[in-house]
């Protein structure tokens, strides 16, 4: 697919297009060569993503500009301090000197979550964003691993977010974060991770992170009233509990039903789902399905499933005739 990236070298804003398979993989070779990368979109989306990294970075700016200015105004107010501390070190040479530590302030935090009905998913999206002073150049990598963490706190706060605590964590655990890990597949139904850093001084840093995750939309409520289930509707569901007696739950899902799947494979697994019973007849290579020994349904040129490994996961009797 092909990708246009905006980046800098030498302090030069460039604009490169090239076909890639994503754009993880772009932007790595790009940083590879040298370049330092804004952002990597499509050549449709490629003027709104400038305008959004334009409205972050002006945002930034406006920050760094606040807090140097507020910094020299502080300076010769905190003169005096200083030398105090000083001609108490060189009184006290056995004392240690406090080092300067990375402090946090949180920019922001938002959470927001959408229905994609195209996907019948729910979208969970997040970003956050970091102030970071007494950061070097040299300590990006560690201040980086602490916003995430600081990111995670504050998901497990809001909740509804466990997929994507995990995700975070994971990576964390295999220290496997930073900017170069940047990906974004949403408009394919994916999912989307996101690290940028923006400096606003030599000990100054900006870290932002989103991720996003598509979450299987919740069903719709489908239970009715005890009092408006007909005669029928009641006795499947007296039939259905005496099978989980016997037989358990059924199970959620049935993996590689097929090995090449033909058109009929939603109705076997709806019957394999169902069924208590399964009878295989090798000679006419076709399975018969029963519940409670009533029949329910036959499949035919079953040998291209493994049918007893099958019955097997999923707790269902069953023969083979000969």
């Amino acid at each position: 697919m092909m990708y246009k990236a905006s980046v800098t070298l030498n302090g030069q804003i460039q604009t490169i297009t090239s076909e890639y398979n994503s754009k993880k993989d772009f932007a790595a070779d790009l940083r590879r060569n040298g370049y330092k990368v804004q952002f990597v979109a499509t050549s449709e989306t490629f003027e709104a993503e400038s305008d959004k990294y334009n409205e972050r970075r002006e945002r930034r700016n406006s920050i760094a500009r606040y807090t140097r200015a507020a910094e020299k105004a502080s300076r010769e107010r905190i003169a005096e301090q200083e030398a105090e501390e000083e001609q108490t070190t060189a009184e006290q040479p056995e004392t240690l000197q406090e080092v300067e530590t990375m402090r946090f302030k949180k920019d922001y935090f938002a959470v927001n979550t959408k229905k994609i009905d195209k996907y019948n998913a729910i979208r969970f999206d997040s970003d956050i964003e970091f102030y970071v002073t007494n950061c070097t150049e040299a300590q990006e990598p560690e201040a980086i691993r602490k916003a995430v963490e600081k990111f995670v706190d504050e998901l497990k706060k809001h909740g509804g977010a466990e997929i994507l605590v995990d995700s975070l964590e994971m990576s964390l655990r295999f220290d496997e974060i930073g900017p170069e890990c940047t990906f974004n597949e949403i408009r394919n139904g994916g999912n989307a991770f996101e690290i940028e850093i923006n400096r606003g001084g030599d000990k100054d840093l900006f870290i932002y992170i989103r991720i996003c995750e598509h979450q299987e939309a919740p069903k719709p409520e489908t239970i009715k009233p005890f009092d408006e289930l007909t005669e029928e509707e009641i006795e499947n569901m007296i039939a259905e509990e005496v099978e989980k007696e016997y037989f358990g739950e059924p199970a959620a899902a049935v993996p590689n039903l097929y090995r090449n799947e033909p058109d009929n494979v939603p109705e076997v697994r709806e019957m394999l789902r169902s069924c208590s019973h399964i009878q295989f007849d090798w000679r006419r290579n076709h399975a018969v399905f029963y519940k409670h020994e009533r029949e329910i349904g036959r499949a035919f040129n079953v040998d291209n499933m493994d049918l007893q490994k099958m019955a097997r996961s999923l707790g269902k009797s069953y023969d083979r005739t000969w």
